[in-house]
């Protein structure tokens, strides 16, 4: 949809214009925010361009409504605080901060009101004109200190239930009338559910909704003076009714692209595996403890943190018992049985060590006291606390020894942590979408997963030298440098290149991973010079082996594939292709090769291939034998390594399959038209 017309454009030509005053932020909001964090530039833009449409901006609309599109790990919460400082400096006294979760909740008050927090986000002591402001948490405004900066917190669905449901000391639309109040909405896309099913509702239904946008807005329309100012890293400008809402709202847009080329985020990194759920964990710990023994060797705290994610509350418990019983009994043999024969991360791990002298059974009796019992956390719906919450939020602090955390989805929004370095995926499953051309359209779950790594990919700030920049990457231009591993953040996952190229196109539509566009690979093999693509410029003989014309585009290529390693396989989501230091060889077979039966398995394996879904784009195919018959005789150029060159196991010839299936499958669909 055009961005035509949208208030951030606007102030994007005001900013390059040197219209806004960004050099005379008020003294008062540096002076009052927690000396230990520094306005960044992005952030002080932000600052400088709410003052400017409170003050100067020629169309301002009241009662003020603007919203912060701002990436996942820059800063809004530090943001949010420097507004409440300018917003009480002009007369504000009465702020309600609400969101979607209990947890985003907890960290938000002992961010704003625990001076003993870490990351509490305001000085010790809060000064205007030398008096001393309190930050006080209140249940409704009235009776409140009219010098104290008062606020509620609050979930949506805890605003919507106490306007609706009256009590004694809860809040009422009555106490928002005549009384200037700001809204702050973090993660605020999820109060727009009115908003994105307004146009599939029905007059009655639109004049009886009572949902928690109407309740939002009723608020801020109870007064002229208000102010409701939203942040979110996510706005789903596509969807019309959105776009209407906020093309006048979104004053700063500083998106995860933006937030990654400005060097603020950690590299992310994909470390593919056939190794099973327990093997894999056991390879996230090991990377672990070899990323906090780099830091120590370099005089730099880390206590790098994993998380362990899975699908249910049931699988996550199963996974964290599993865990538990596995590390109780752990040996230098089970660890043994994880090194790869091929040069990767984990590979350098395991040189560290021997070159280190630390011996496989050292390393097992450290790693069973690194991740002991007290020193993990399973957290769910069915057991989350204030002590867990708070814990979750500390887990940076030197007296916080948690080193593992196992979870399900309440840690997808809302998580502040700079130490998680490792996310372990303990499933297997796909639920994105490709569109007839071509398009990919990401599920709920990749969307979730895009999150949680747009969470972890916050950078671990550290200093080395006389470097002062401590918040930006230092190793872009140095890959073999040590201290490389503590600027990338890994994501574990099962061997499924399909799933991985998913999640890739989610995090190229996100941002958070540059579109590298396509660009084919143009190869020629010694071994491949006498077949039928260069000799008579096609490579089977499809139309001989079937009646099937529609299937005859599918000869005019080899078909190349990649063989995962026997243990794992590491890609770099911020470069062109993979950064694998492995030796590969290849060689041609054809489809057939691999066995019918194989092929035929490797359908039953792709929802595409049912035979009602072939008989739509293949209208002349009379059964799924024909199929075969029609793409057996296609050529494959097999990339393998040493160690499993022509070495080829059931499973690698399925893999094989399936692999070109789904080459076939992409190819098919970008033809069709209709």
């Amino acid at each position: 949809m055009s961005s035509k017309g949208l208030l951030s454009e606007i102030y994007d030509n005001i900013s390059n214009s040197g219209l806004l005053e960004k050099n005379s932020i008020p003294e008062f909001i540096g002076k009052n925010l927690n000396q230990r964090f520094k306005l960044r530039d992005y952030q002080v833009e932000a600052i400088a361009r709410l003052i400017h449409y409170m003050e100067e901006y020629p169309k301002k609309k009241k009662p003020v409504h603007l919203l912060f599109n701002m990436a996942t790990g820059s800063g809004k919460t530090l943001l949010m605080a420097s507004n409440i400082l300018y917003l009480y400096s002009k007369g504000y006294r009465n702020f309600l901060f609400f969101v979607n979760s209990t947890n985003i909740i907890e960290k938000t008050r002992e961010n704003f009101l625990n001076p003993l927090s870490p990351k509490y986000i305001f000085n010790e002591k809060i000064k205007f004109d030398g008096r001393e402001v309190s930050m006080s948490e209140v249940l409704n405004f009235d009776d409140v200190n009219d010098y104290d900066i008062n606020i509620i917190f609050t979930t949506i669905q805890g605003l919507h239930s106490q306007l609706s449901l009256f009590r004694e000391n809860q809040i009422t639309l009555e106490d928002f009338e005549n009384r200037k109040v700001v809204l702050l909405s973090d993660e605020a896309h999820h109060i727009n559910v009115w908003t994105r099913k307004r146009n599939r509702l029905g007059n009655v239904e639109m004049a009886g909704l009572n949902a928690w946008e109407t309740t939002v807005m009723k608020i801020l329309n109870s007064c002229d003076d208000n102010i409701m100012l939203e942040y979110t890293a996510t706005i789903d400008m596509e969807n019309k009714e959105i776009y209407e809402k906020y093309k006048d709202k979104i004053i700063y847009e500083y998106d995860i692209k933006r937030f990654r080329q400005d060097g603020y985020s950690k590299d992310i990194k994909v470390l593919q595996s056939n190794l099973g759920n327990w093997e894999r964990m056991l390879q996230a710990v090991v990377l672990s403890q070899y990323r906090r023994k780099i830091a120590e060797k370099n005089s730099i705290y880390l206590k790098p943190v994993i998380l362990f994610k899975s699908l249910s509350i049931r699988e996550s418990k199963y996974n964290y018992m599993l865990f538990r019983e596995k590390i109780n009994g752990l040996k230098g043999t089970d660890i043994k049985k994880i090194e790869p024969a091929e040069y990767s991360i984990i590979k350098k791990a395991f040189i560290f060590f021997r070159d280190h002298g630390i011996s496989l059974d050292n390393l097992a009796e450290e790693i069973k006291e690194e991740f002991s019992e007290e020193k993990c956390i399973l957290l769910d719906s069915e057991n989350i606390d204030r002590e867990r919450q708070i814990k979750l939020n500390t887990l940076e602090s030197e007296d916080n020894q948690i080193r593992a955390v196992f979870a399900v989805k309440m840690l997808d929004e809302g998580w502040d942590v700079l130490n998680l370095f490792d996310i372990v995926r303990l499933y297997d499953k796909r639920d994105g979408k490709w569109t007839r051309s071509g398009e990919y359209i990401p599920g709920a779950a990749t969307i979730a997963e895009r999150q949680l790594i747009g969470r972890g990919a916050r950078y671990y700030p550290f200093k080395i030298g006389s470097d002062n920049n401590i918040f930006k990457r230092k190793f872009d231009n140095q890959p073999d440098n040590e201290l490389r591993i503590l600027e990338e953040l890994y994501y574990h996952s099962c061997y499924n290149p399909k799933y991985i190229e998913e999640i890739t196109k989610s995090l190229v539509q996100s941002g958070f991973v540059p579109n590298q566009g396509v660009k084919p690979e143009l190869m020629e093999k010694d071994k491949i010079m006498d077949k039928k693509l260069y000799n008579e410029g096609r490579v089977s003989d499809i139309e001989e082996n079937c009646g099937c014309s529609d299937l005859r585009f599918v000869s005019d290529r080899v078909y190349r594939v990649k063989l995962p390693p026997l243990v794992s396989t590491e890609i770099n989501l911020f470069e062109d292709g993979d950064s694998e230091s492995i030796e590969y060889k290849s060689f041609v077979l054809t489809l057939g090769n691999c066995g019918l039966p194989v092929i035929r398995k490797a359908m039953s394996r792709l929802d595409f291939y049912r035979f009602n879904n072939l008989k739509r784009y293949f209208p002349f195919i009379s059964s799924s034998v024909e199929f075969i018959n029609c793409v057996k005789g296609l050529n494959v150029e097999v990339k393998t390594s040493e160690v499993k060159f022509k070495n080829l196991t059931p499973e690698d010839k399925l893999y094989i399959c399936q692999n070109v299936l789904a080459q076939i499958e992409k190819e098919v669909r970008g033809r069709r038209t209709d």
